[in-house]
């Protein structure tokens, strides 16, 4: 994690928005990105405490939670792909692979489309498939027709997050901290608590 306060990430990344500059090549920005861009598409959100991101589907509900710094590089490259220097009102564009600032872990093979839409207290980039409609050029978001905002996910009562519990304690293979305790989601990866990366045992 870089330093600086959630406070100064969230509002790096609506300085990125605002077209301020901004480049980065962080392997964390470039996982999140595979995310962001999943098959069936995603909602994420970055507010003051938190970036979330939720996937599409409805086995898929759950919120995930990311480091807020990794926030302005996701922004970054979701304009690049888009062909935006700046976005101040709610935004629909195609992500032209062509154009990316960086390439994801896993992913990326699929045409989307995204929406921004930008607010005081939130930003939030909603991906989709592309499903066969020309890709549109950035533009703000109309009232009516194909590219109107997303119908909004479906509701679901939180879980509560599985911990595991490890009496020889486990070394996390991102940052060689030895912990005793990981998150475990539901692919079976651990979560580490002092770097936040995920890995398999």
């Amino acid at each position: 994690m870089t330093n600086g306060s959630s406070a100064e990430h969230f509002e790096r990344a609506k300085a990125v928005l605002r077209g301020e500059t901004y480049k980065t090549s962080d392997l964390g920005v470039r996982k999140v990105l595979g995310f962001v861009f999943s098959f069936d598409g995603s909602n994420s959100w970055i507010t003051r405490d938190a970036l979330e991101l939720r996937w599409v589907g409805e086995n898929r509900r759950r919120r995930h939670k990311y480091f807020l710094d990794l926030a302005p590089g996701v922004v970054w490259d979701v304009m690049s792909r888009m062909g935006v220097s700046e976005i101040l009102r709610p935004t629909v564009g195609y992500l032209a692979p062509d154009r990316a600032q960086l390439h994801p872990l896993v992913g990326d093979k699929e045409d989307h489309v995204a929406w921004v839409a930008p607010s005081e207290d939130q930003i939030q980039i909603m991906v989709r498939p592309l499903a066969g409609r020309s890709p549109p050029k950035a533009m703000p978001v109309p009232d009516s027709g194909p590219w109107t905002l997303p119908d909004p996910l479906p509701p679901w009562a939180p879980a509560d997050p599985v911990y595991l519990e490890l009496t020889n304690g486990l070394e996390c293979q991102r940052c060689g901290r030895i912990g005793e305790s990981y998150r475990e989601l539901s692919d079976g990866y651990l979560v580490c608590g002092s770097c936040g990366c995920s890995f398999r045992p």
